[in-house]
């Protein structure tokens, strides 16, 4: 296993350094690439519970003016989804710090110190536990998890079962039909 933004992690796989790949995409369309999308992503804007955004039941990105942000690294699709969505709306904000690691992020948001932009599956626990808030990001999106293999790569039986247990994991909450590209 190894962690990486969605282009390093696609360039793997058309390199033959990885079998598979899981990324945050738009629906990857390579003729060579197999790509199974499993889910949309939903993102939020997360916060602490006592912060000044809390009681918005969606954000738009003209309500973060002058926000402090705690973001992923930079080649990161939905970071660079609000990003691009702030620069549309000409919105002055400020990127404090960022992190490969959503721990990170979610601690540094927890402690007052910006407020993060995140995948809502990603601090799903921590809302539930009552330690964040994710509040929907009101701006179009079409971001999906997927799983990515080459097509004429031989696949072993291991393979073929993690890649079935994806699917399995995810089947749930397809919102695209499973497309083979």
């Amino acid at each position: 296993m190894q962690t990486g933004n969605e282009s390093s992690i696609l360039q793997a796989i058309k390199a033959g350094e990885c079998d598979i790949g899981l990324i945050v995409d738009q629906v990857v369309e390579h003729q060579q690439i197999t790509c199974v999308p499993l889910r949309n992503e939903a993102l939020s804007i997360v916060v602490r519970p006592d912060s000044a955004y809390s009681d918005y039941a969606q954000i738009s990105p003209a309500d973060l003016a002058d926000a402090c942000f705690v973001l992923t690294e930079e080649g990161c699709t939905y970071r660079a989804l609000l990003l691009g969505a702030l620069r549309q709306a000409a919105v002055p904000h400020d990127v404090v710090c960022e992190f490969g690691s959503l721990e990170a992020i979610k601690q540094w948001v927890m402690h007052g110190l910006g407020i993060a932009f995140l995948l809502h599956i990603a601090v799903a626990k921590d809302v539930a536990q009552g330690v964040l808030k994710a509040i929907p990001f009101a701006y179009p999106s079409s971001l999906y998890t997927q799983v990515i293999y080459m097509q004429q790569k031989w696949q072993s039986q291991a393979f073929q079962r993690f890649l079935s247990l994806l699917i399995q994991a995810g089947s749930a909450d397809v919102c695209v039909p499973n497309r083979l590209v």
